[in-house]
């Protein structure tokens, strides 16, 4: 709708505190003095399912020569509707690491797989439920 209409939106923490980074994995700890440490709503996030999805995502990451939040960066920036994203990088390594996002080419067979793995069925008024 919003590239339809011209608006540009701004994504606020486009790699979900930190899951869509690869620091909280599936069978690690977490991390000591990560923010999940000590918030509830990160803490949340961290589910079996959620930490599956992300060791899929690294697996298709790989073989684009890049990180987990790099390619997650580029995921978001794919579409003319997101004009930039608010990440939070709280070191200025992880402001270099998030600007090799520009150079991570998504494509469309990287798309359905993600759309895969997340059960995404683009909406249309065609399969809309009545």
């Amino acid at each position: 709708m919003c590239e339809r209409h011209g608006v540009r939106i701004v994504p606020f923490s486009p790699l979900s505190q930190g899951l869509l980074t690869g620091k909280y994995r599936q069978g690690q700890a977490i991390p000591e003095g990560s923010r999940a440490t000590y918030q509830d709503q990160i803490q949340a996030m961290l589910t079996e399912e959620n930490l599956e999805k992300v060791e899929v995502l690294i697996n298709i990451s790989g073989p684009l020569d890049t990180d987990l939040a790099s390619f997650s960066l580029a995921w978001a920036l794919r579409k003319s509707a997101i004009s930039c994203l608010i990440t939070g990088a709280t070191i200025p390594e992880q402001l270099e690491n998030n600007l090799k996002a520009l150079a991570v080419e998504i494509t469309p067979e990287i798309e359905q797989e993600i759309d895969a793995l997340f059960e995404f069925i683009k909406f249309n008024r065609k399969n809309r439920i009545n």
